[in-house]
C-alpha cells in the first residue's frame, strides 16, 4: 500500500477525531448547561443532564482506533465505518457507526454477494494514527495493479496479537456468522453454541452494543444485563462495552441477589439437588408454611374488657387473607394486620354496652391501641411473619419439622436429608438461587404500614361471617350488625398513594439479558435469571463441550425452562483463538466424553506441537515453564485443580488472580472464558478425575499460541500418543 493512500487516509483520521472531540465537547457542555438551569423542572433538568452524559459517554471510544474500515460502492460511493458515528460542520457523514445499516456490507460482503461492494479496506491504525490498509476486491473485473488482494490478513494480524489482561472489542474483524447473531432481532431468545475460540463472548457482548444501539428508546430505559460466571471474567470483560460506547450491568450467576454473596461450595450431590427443578415446589411450600394460626388463644386486654382471638379464628383468617389479599407473602402482612384488629374491634364492640355511641373516631383509638399490643404483635407474628428468603432456607436447613412439612411428597427422606445444616453457614452459589425464589414469593421483608383502604363488600363479608361461624356475636344484637358494619366502612380512609407507593420494590428487571457460559446453570438458575427479564428477550451463549451440568442440559430444554415466545439456535463453527494444533488435541478429548458434538474449524496453524513434560517436579517445572516462554508483551496461565493450583501459587509467589500480571495461577473453573498467549496446565488426569473431561477440554483449549502440559501422573487417554 502507498504512502500516498496511507496519508489520504490519516487525514480522514484526523479531521474524523477532531469532529468527534467537538462532539464530546458539545454534550459536556449541554450537561453542565442543563444541570445549571434552574428554571427548569427537576425531573426535565435531570433527564437532559443525564441524556447529555450518556452521550458523552457514547463518544467516549478510549485508546482504541476510531476508524478501521471502509467500503467503496460500485456507484463510486464510499462509507468509512467505525465505532461511533462522526459527522462534519455541514452535518454529513464522516464515520458511519458499525451498527448501522449502511455498515452491514463490510461484514457481509463476499465475492460471490458483493452487495454493490468493489472494494473493502481494513484500516490498521495504532490509536490515532494509520499504519496500514488491507484491501479486499470483491469485484474481480474491477481489479486494479495497484490494489492487493489480501483476504482475512486483518483477521489473522489481530488473533496473532498478544493477550492483555482484559478482552478487546472485534468490531473491526467480525465475521459474517459471527455479524449474522449480532444483528439478530431483539424479540425473543437468541441461543448461540459456540466452541471454544468462536468469539462467543465477544460476539455476545456486541450484541449487546448494537441491540442498545439499535433499540435505544427502549433499552435506554429498560437497561442490559450481562451474567458471567465468575468475577473474573467480569473483570476480563468489562471494558468491551465502554470502548464500543456503551454500558450495562454486569454480575455473576451469584450476584444477582443484592446483599447476598456466596461464600461456600455445595458437594456435587447437594448442588445437584438444589439446583433442580422439583426445589420450586419445595420453596413454594415452605413460604406458605409460615402462614398459620395461633397455637393457644391469645387474650389481649382492653380498657377492662378481655378480647380472645382463638386459634380457629386465627387459621380462618389466614385461610381468608390467603385468597382476599394479593401481592407477596410479605406486602400483604400490613392486609392481615389489619384484618386481625377489625376482627377484634367486631367481637369488643359487639360486647359493649355503649356501642350505640361510638363512632369511626373510637376505631381509630382502638386500631392505634391494639396494634402496639405485645400479645397481639406476637399474636400476628406468628399468623403471617414477615421473612425473607434467607430465613426460609435458614429454617430448611435447621429446623426438621418445617423441612418435613415442605418436603414431604416432593424430595425423598434422603434428598431431604441433604438440605440439613447449621444456621451460620455460608450460602452458595446453589442457594443463592433457592434464596431469590423465596423472595420472589415473600417479597421484601421491610415492615410497611399503611392507611388500610376503604373497606369493600367482600371484605365485609369475611367479617361478618367469621363472627357469625365463630358464634361470637350475642343474637339480640344481630338485627345491628348492618348498622356496625356500616360504621366500619364510614371510618375507613382511601388510600393517600397508588399502591405502588407502599408494596415492596420490585427487584431490577432489564429489557434484555445476556448470559455467558450458560452451558452449566441449573434450571433453579434459569427461573432466576427468567424473573429479570420478563420480556423473555435474551441471549444466550455457550458451549455444550464445556459443560459440568448435572442436569443434562440441552439448549432446547434451556428455552423450554424460560417459556420464552420465540426462540433461535445458532451456532459459530469457527475456532479463532487456538491454532490447528492446539484444536486437534482438543478435539481429542472433547470425543472422549461427547463424540456427538462437533469441535470449532481453526483459521490458522502455528507450526508448533503442544509440549508435554513429564516430571517428579510438577509444580516447580511448571512455574519454570510459563515464565520461560510467556512472550515479552503477552499473559501467561498456569492452569490446574483448586489443590495444585494453591501449591503453585505459592511456588511463584502468585495470590490471588491479577488480570494485569503476565503470570496467572488458576483453576479450571476461574479459566472460564478467558484466554491468554501461554498455557501451562498441570496433571490432566487429576482435572479429569476431580470434573471429568469436560473441564480438561476447557484447560487445554485457553491459549491462543502455546500450550505446555506437566505431568507426574499418567495422561488421560485422549492425550497418549
Amino acid at each position: 500500500m502507498t504512502d500516498k493512500e496511507i496519508a489520504l487516509e490519516q487525514d480522514l483520521v484526523d479531521r474524523a477525531y477532531a469532529r468527534l472531540e467537538a462532539m464530546r465537547e458539545r454534550a459536556r457542555i449541554f450537561a453542565a448547561s442543563a444541570a445549571a438551569n434552574n428554571a427548569s423542572a427537576g425531573p426535565e433538568r435531570d433527564a437532559m443532564v443525564e441524556s447529555s452524559l450518556r452521550r458523552a459517554q457514547q463518544l467516549n471510544i478510549g485508546d482504541e482506533s476510531l476508524v478501521f474500515g471502509r467500503i467503496d460502492n460500485a456507484d463510486g460511493s464510499t462509507n468509512h465505518i467505525g465505532r461511533v458515528a462522526v459527522y462534519d460542520e455541514d452535518h454529513e457523514p464522516l464515520v458511519t457507526d458499525w451498527r448501522a445499516p449502511a455498515s452491514i456490507p463490510f461484514y457481509k460482503a463476499t465475492p460471490k454477494e458483493t452487495m454493490n461492494v468493489v472494494r473493502r479496506r481494513h484500516i490498521l491504525g495504532r490509536g490515532q494514527r494509520v499504519v496500514h490498509l488491507e484491501d479486499e476486491l470483491l469485484d474481480r473485473e474491477d481489479l486494479r495493479g495497484d490494489l492487493v488482494l489480501v483476504g482475512e490478513a486483518a483477521l489473522l494480524n489481530a488473533l496473532e496479537r498478544t493477550r492483555s489482561g482484559h478482552m478487546r472489542d472485534i468490531v473491526s474483524t467480525i465475521q459474517r456468522e459471527q455479524d449474522d447473531v449480532i444483528r439478530a432481532p431483539l424479540q425473543g431468545v437468541l441461543v448461540v453454541q459456540g466452541g471454544p475460540g468462536t468469539g462467543k463472548t465477544a460476539v455476545a457482548l456486541h450484541r449487546a452494543a448494537y441491540l442498545l444501539y439499535t433499540y435505544r428508546e427502549r433499552l435506554a430505559r429498560t437497561g442490559v444485563l450481562v451474567v458471567g460466571p465468575n468475577a473474573l471474567f467480569l473483570r476480563y470483560i468489562e471494558q468491551v462495552l465502554p470502548s464500543l460506547g456503551e454500558s450495562a450491568a454486569l454480575s455473576t450467576i451469584g450476584g444477582l441477589v443484592v446483599g447476598i454473596s456466596p461464600t461456600t461450595e455445595d458437594p456435587p450431590q447437594v448442588a445437584r439437588l438444589k439446583g433442580d427443578p422439583r426445589m420450586a415446589q419445595v420453596i413454594a411450600r415452605a413460604c406458605a408454611n409460615i402462614e398459620q394460626g395461633v397455637r393457644e388463644p391469645v387474650k389481649i386486654a382492653h380498657e377492662g374488657a378481655t378480647i380472645t382471638l382463638t386459634p380457629g379464628a386465627s387459621e380462618h383468617i389466614v385461610r381468608l387473607s390467603r385468597k382476599r389479599f394479593s401481592g407477596t407473602h410479605n406486602a400483604r402482612a400490613e392486609d392481615v394486620r389489619g384484618f386481625v384488629i377489625s376482627y377484634l374491634y367486631r367481637k369488643w364492640h359487639n360486647k359493649d354496652e355503649w356501642r350505640d355511641i361510638f363512632g369511626p373516631e373510637h376505631f381509630t383509638t382502638f386500631e392505634s391501641d391494639i396494634r402496639e399490643h405485645p400479645d397481639f404483635i406476637a399474636a400476628v407474628e406468628h399468623m403471617w411473619p414477615l421473612r425473607s428468603g434467607q430465613d426460609i432456607l435458614t429454617m430448611l436447613r435447621t429446623d426438621p419439622e418445617f423441612r418435613r412439612r415442605a418436603t414431604h411428597g416432593i424430595l425423598s427422606e434422603k434428598d431431604a436429608a441433604l438440605l440439613i445444616g447449621n444456621a451460620d453457614d455460608g450460602f452458595s452459589e446453589q442457594d443463592i438461587a433457592l434464596i431469590d425464589e423465596a423472595n420472589a414469593i415473600l417479597g421484601s421483608a421491610e415492615r410497611r404500614t399503611r392507611r388500610r383502604p376503604r373497606i369493600d363488600r367482600e371484605e365485609r363479608f369475611h367479617i361478618e361471617r367469621l363472627v357469625d361461624e365463630l358464634q361470637e356475636l350475642n343474637p339480640i344484637i344481630r338485627s345491628e350488625r348492618r348498622a356496625f358494619v356500616q360504621r366500619l366502612v364510614d371510618q375507613r380512609l382511601e388510600l393517600e398513594n397508588d399502591e405502588r407507593d407502599y408494596l415492596p420494590r420490585q427487584r431490577a428487571w432489564f429489557g434484555h439479558v445476556v448470559v455467558d457460559e450458560a452451558q452449566s446453570l441449573s434450571p433453579m438458575q434459569w427461573r432466576m435469571i427468567a424473573r429479570r427479564c420478563p420480556g423473555k428477550s435474551m441471549t444466550i451463549v455457550g458451549d455444550l463441550g464445556q459443560s459440568e451440568s448435572f442436569w443434562n442440559t440441552t439448549w432446547e430444554n434451556v428455552v423450554s425452562q424460560l417459556n420464552a415466545p420465540t426462540s433461535t439456535i445458532s451456532e459459530l463453527s469457527i475456532n479463532y483463538r487456538s491454532p490447528e494444533e492446539i484444536s486437534d488435541l482438543a478435539a481429542r478429548v472433547l470425543s472422549a466424553f461427547a463424540p456427538h458434538l462437533r469441535p470449532p474449524r481453526p483459521v490458522r496453524r502455528s507450526g508448533s506441537d503442544p509440549v508435554f513434560i513429564e516430571t517428579g517436579d510438577r509444580i516447580r517445572v511448571a512455574v519454570e515453564e510459563a515464565r520461560k516462554h510467556v512472550p515479552e508483551d503477552g499473559t501467561a496461565a498456569i492452569i490446574t485443580t483448586p489443590a495444585l493450583r494453591d501449591e503453585a501459587r505459592r511456588t511463584a509467589g502468585v495470590s490471588g488472580v491479577d488480570l494485569g500480571s503476565k503470570l496467572g495461577v488458576i483453576s479450571v473453573d476461574e479459566s472460564r472464558g478467558l484466554e491468554f498467549d501461554l498455557v501451562v496446565v498441570i496433571e490432566p488426569a487429576q482435572i479429569v478425575e476431580r470434573d471429568g473431561y469436560s473441564a480438561l477440554y476447557v484447560a487445554l483449549t485457553r491459549p491462543t499460541q502455546t500450550l505446555v502440559v506437566v505431568h507426574s501422573e499418567q495422561l488421560p487417554e485422549p492425550l497418549r500418543t
